[in-house]
């Protein structure tokens, strides 16, 4: 447990040398979380698909929403970035897969199907009053970038990712195995899991980056993590972090 500390320690430092803002969230039970931070406040990217994925189940578990329903991917405009739903020969797919390939590899067409079946202003009203997150907000679609330039962006905060797992926990085991499928099935191993071996560890998470910012959020049975990072300007420094941070998930097993 002393060489726990003293990494924990070491990667503190480090992290107060970068110069670039940040939230750092740790907790391996029975231990106490460590929180260390100096911004509350971070654009979301593509973490924000994380409450919306709750915010399905919140309202799936009313009756109000049916992952079984067809979905059509032309029924937007086809955006560019993480994904390869614009490729697919069958344009019509369950929301389920929509879903899937949303956290599994961040596909935007179908983020954005899925916010506009849903509702922007219903989104951010189940963030509120279902799911308890106080600054989550979504004000623009996946790669919206004239909306973004126009102040709309979408945002998430340290006590609301800390809040993330707490919804996880209060799931009921049918929805968290259903949950477990899809952020298990991440494909991006480019932050925590750059300095692990593949295949050697089973972690539930989702990432996310834009220009200057770069996230990723998880957990594993017996440990949470999580760091953002904003005004990034050394690219390589925030990759060396995320590889020594990740290390510490190595404990699990």
């Amino acid at each position: 447990m002393i060489l726990m500390d003293n990494n924990i320690l070491s990667l503190t430092r480090k992290l107060e040398s970068t110069g670039f803002q940040y939230a750092f969230y740790y907790h391996r039970r029975p231990a106490e979380p460590i929180c260390i931070v100096n911004c509350e406040i971070f654009p979301a990217a593509s973490l924000i698909k994380v409450p919306i994925l709750f915010a399905w189940l919140a309202l799936e578990n009313e009756g109000l929403l049916d992952r079984g329903k067809l979905c059509c991917l032309d029924s937007l405009d086809n955006v560019q970035g993480a994904g390869f739903s614009g490729l697919f020969s069958q344009r019509q797919i369950p929301f389920a897969d929509a879903l899937l390939l949303m956290i599994a590899i961040s596909d935007n067409q179908c983020a954005n199907l899925v916010i506009q079946h849903i509702g922007m202003a219903r989104l951010n009203q189940i963030f509120k009053i279902n799911l308890g997150l106080q600054d989550t907000i979504i004000q623009r679609y996946m790669m919206d970038f004239a909306s973004q330039r126009n102040g709309m962006e979408n945002f998430i905060s340290t006590r609301d990712c800390i809040q993330l797992f707490k919804i996880y926990r209060g799931l009921s085991e049918t929805d968290r195995k259903w949950v477990d499928e899809l952020l298990s099935a991440s494909q991006d191993t480019s932050f925590f899991l750059r300095n692990i071996q593949r295949d050697t560890l089973t972690f539930f998470h989702k990432s996310a980056n834009l220009p200057g910012v770069f996230h990723d959020w998880g957990f594993t049975k017996n440990c949470q993590l999580f760091l953002l990072t904003q005004h990034v300007e050394d690219e390589d420094r925030v990759n060396s972090m995320f590889g020594d941070i990740g290390t510490l998930l190595l404990h699990d097993e």
